[in-house]
């Protein structure tokens, strides 16, 4: 028996990270590779997409950064490429 302190009310996930199922094992925001590797398509193209205001993003600095649920809500909408559609996108994850 092992002496870790367990928590009955969650079950564990059987992915790489051994927390408890929730929102600990997910990033808040993902870097560009994290984000492109994500939505299976190139760093040109989500760079593209990004510039052009099609996917939302966020800046921090001279970083940008992608909210997990903002590449949800693109994909649903599906993954509009028109300047301006990361604010439909935005919209729909505030409903």
């Amino acid at each position: 028996m092992s002496d870790a302190p367990t928590n009955p009310t969650h079950e564990t996930s059987n992915t790489a990270c051994s927390l408890p199922v929730s929102y600990d094992c997910m990033p808040l925001l993902f870097d560009v590779k994290t984000a492109a590797a994500t939505l299976n398509i190139g760093l040109r193209t989500l760079w593209r997409l990004t510039t052009c205001g099609a996917i939302p993003s966020v800046n921090i600095g001279r970083s940008v950064r992608y909210r997990p649920e903002d590449l949800r809500a693109w994909v649903a909408l599906g993954c509009p490429d028109s300047p301006g559609a990361a604010k439909r996108v935005r919209e729909a994850v505030q409903r």
